[in-house]
């Protein structure tokens, strides 16, 4: 399982820069590929309108309220 992680604590993402000065961030949408963070890291693009979509509907989820 995944867990959350303080942004201050992670990668060098921009989110990194940001996090004390926010109660809550998303430092990215969980872009399909392989090889992560190595010179051969590939993005695959066709993950991307699904994981925009699941990215909406946290923030939608979130600041509505729902559950």
């Amino acid at each position: 399982p995944v867990g959350p992680v303080n942004p201050r604590n992670a990668g060098a993402a921009d989110v990194s820069f940001t996090a004390g000065r926010v109660e809550m961030a998303i430092d990215g949408l969980g872009m399909g590929g392989a090889n992560d963070h190595t010179v051969n890291e590939t993005g695959d693009l066709w993950t991307f309108p699904m994981q925009t979509k699941r990215a909406a509907v946290l923030i939608h989820r979130l600041s509505s309220g729902v559950q």
